[in-house]
């Protein structure tokens, strides 16, 4: 607990929470909006392709994206703290942070689980993605828009 007190009272935190400076909340609110379109485009990419969306570019390629998601998995995590340490006694009361975290817990482990498929071209040997490959797809894109839609949840509570 005392470190939990240290982190929240930290110079830079009280700077992020009670600056008028942009360099201040708004920065740290721009690092994670950037964050998180790293992250959740680089998914959406991934599953609109096992969706059958871009039906030329091969799903092997696409295991590159996985570099610039946890790049931006790590900026919004990170700018996600701070974000959160300017005034968790008030996050710790929100329903919907947690549930926007559970959301996220959800769609990284789809994200996980999802990646097999890339490693093959369905092609080669069905001609189609299996059924359970895009159930994760969708799965995927609809746990993400949630995950932002109670992240803005939370700005008006």
């Amino acid at each position: 607990m005392e470190f939990y007190r240290w982190l929240q009272n930290n110079d830079y935190i009280q700077f992020v929470a009670q600056s008028p400076s942009i360099w201040g909340f708004p920065f740290v609110l721009v690092l994670h909006t950037v964050g998180l379109a790293l992250l959740v485009g680089t998914n959406a990419i991934v599953d609109l392709r096992v969706l059958g969306a871009g039906g030329k570019i091969p799903l092997p390629s696409l295991l590159r994206t996985s570099r610039i998601m946890w790049i931006g998995f790590a900026i919004s995590a990170a700018s996600g703290t701070v974000l959160f340490l300017t005034d968790p006694d008030h996050r710790l009361m929100q329903r919907v942070f947690f549930i926007k975290l559970g959301l996220i817990a959800l769609a990284l482990i789809v994200t996980y689980l999802i990646r097999p498929v890339l490693r093959r071209e369905p092609a080669a040997s069905s001609g189609r993605t299996p059924a359970w490959a895009k159930l994760l797809a969708v799965s995927s894109l609809l746990l993400w828009a949630g995950a932002i839609c109670f992240a803005r949840l939370m700005a008006l509570s």
